[in-house]
């Protein structure tokens, strides 16, 4: 949302505006940057992605540390793409 989680522009003055508003004010950085970390965090950390498809990770846990051994092998085989 709008000055909750991101700042958003329609133009490059826009843009430019909201870039120096930012960097002007230390307390709209810094609550900017919480809720963006909350936002992302309740959606995206661990915790959440598990407890939004426990299946898939349940097939992960049995499959153990090797599991995430193959994804990090591929990674790495791949130059960084997966």
């Amino acid at each position: 949302m709008h000055r909750q989680h991101l700042l958003l522009a329609d133009s490059c003055e826009q843009f430019a505006d909201a870039c120096i508003e930012v960097l002007t004010s230390d307390a709209l950085a810094t609550d900017l940057a919480h809720d963006a970390r909350e936002f992302v965090s309740s959606r995206f950390s661990r915790s959440a992605v598990i407890a939004k498809h426990p299946g898939r990770w349940r097939a992960v846990g049995e499959r153990g540390v090797a599991a995430v051994d193959d994804v990090r092998v591929s990674h790495s085989a791949n130059g960084g793409a997966i």
